[in-house]
């Protein structure tokens, strides 16, 4: 994996894992 992790990639990555989350609750 890359040291460097960019905010915007985390965002896309926290609201894809948050995304999947909602989904199975439903």
């Amino acid at each position: 994996m890359k040291k460097e992790f960019r905010p915007c990639n985390t965002i896309l990555f926290v609201q894809s894992e948050f995304g999947t989350f909602v989904m199975k609750l439903r």
